[in-house]
């Protein structure tokens, strides 16, 4: 016997057909949800959004405001296989006219949220001896979490910045960054920092926290300018008081 072409073929059943259907119809619902929707679950994180554009994989917002500041610009692109999983994550992008931030953003324990990897910078200002250095401070780190208020909960981080080019410039040219590490713990923020030029050993020690923005800068001189009387006169005009071998100042930290 000859089977013939409709004998060959398997017959697939109505109700897999029927269920085929209806996912492919679910997934292209899924897929077409506006952004807007996200507006409502972004409100329970202290993320309040308006100006939301494009659809909750790609989303776009055009103010959201956050942890007491305004962002003109943000993007937010989620991970279809993390909800798969169970652990929503997204791409996040965002900026105003003093800071930028670029990380991914996932659920944590206790209604907190994680970020990492991330990559941001701000401006800051150094203020010491009545003057005030405006500066740029930059970070990068593994992963940060941070609360409803956008209050550092536990992380380190790598953090540069560029302020001694102003600070310390009647000293020597073109100092390089001042570059090191910072952690933080439930709010509080310790740094840590030092560069070096020239035989001159730069070094920072600061906190930032609710009670303290504030911080400890200290050199070390060559031989050469420890006898050099016009540098002995800018470090004090600048503020710095000589403690045994070194030179210190106290500043505040103001972002």
């Amino acid at each position: 016997m000859i089977a013939t072409l409709d004998n060959a073929l398997p017959t697939l059943p109505v109700k897999w057909l029927m269920g085929l259907f209806v996912l492919c119809f679910l997934a292209l619902c899924l897929y077409s949800l506006p952004a807007k929707i996200l507006g409502g679950y972004l409100k329970d994180y202290g993320v309040h959004c308006r100006g939301i554009s494009g659809s909750v994989w790609d989303a776009q917002f055009s103010s959201v405001t956050f942890a007491n500041q305004h962002w003109p610009e943000m993007k937010l692109s989620l991970s279809g296989l993390s909800i798969l999983l169970g652990n929503l994550e997204a791409a996040l992008d965002i900026r105003n006219d003093q800071s930028e931030l670029s990380t991914v953003i996932s659920e944590y324990e206790n209604g907190y949220v994680a970020l990492g990897p991330l990559i941001g910078a701000t401006s800051l200002n150094i203020m010491q001896n009545g003057q005030i250095y405006p500066s740029r401070i930059s970070i990068d780190a593994d992963q940060v979490v941070v609360d409803q208020n956008g209050i550092c909960r536990s992380g380190d981080f790598n953090i540069r910045t560029d302020f001694l080019n102003l600070f310390l410039s009647k000293l020597a040219d073109d100092i390089p960054v001042l570059s090191g590490s910072a952690d933080c713990m439930d709010g509080r923020i310790t740094i840590s920092m030092q560069t070096e030029k020239n035989g001159i050993e730069i070094m920072f020690a600061g906190e930032v926290s609710d009670n303290r923005q504030d911080g400890i800068i200290t050199l070390m001189l060559p031989e050469k300018l420890e006898q050099n009387q016009t540098v002995i006169g800018e470090l004090n005009a600048s503020g710095f008081k000589k403690n045994g071998t070194i030179w210190e100042a106290t500043m505040e930290i103001g972002v």
